[in-house]
């Protein structure tokens, strides 16, 4: 819920917001996505940090510390100009099909 509000956040200009997971090897990746105002590619870390920049958000970091403990990396990955992209990856035993 986090990463959704996030995407809706800050007046970011976003209109589509798509949820869709994916399998990569035995890996399977949530994706979270939406079409408004992307990250620039020096700040994609700096979201999930605590501060004062424009991108950082302490949600995000608690986020990506409890995925984390539970080994389930996140990162960002959207192309700074058509949006963001937040994958979660669920190595193989921690999802069911």
């Amino acid at each position: 819920m986090i990463i959704l509000e996030y995407a809706l956040k800050k007046d970011r200009g976003v209109s589509r917001l798509r949820i869709s997971v994916t399998m990569s090897g035995r890996t399977l990746i949530l994706i979270c996505e939406d079409n408004g105002a992307g990250i620039p590619a020096d700040e994609k870390e700096i979201i999930f940090m605590h501060g004062n920049s424009k991108y950082s958000d302490t949600r995000l970091f608690l986020v990506r510390e409890i995925l984390g403990i539970t080994g389930l990396p996140i990162r960002e990955c959207g192309d700074p100009e058509k949006g963001v992209r937040f994958e979660i990856s669920f190595p193989e035993g921690k999802y069911r099909t």
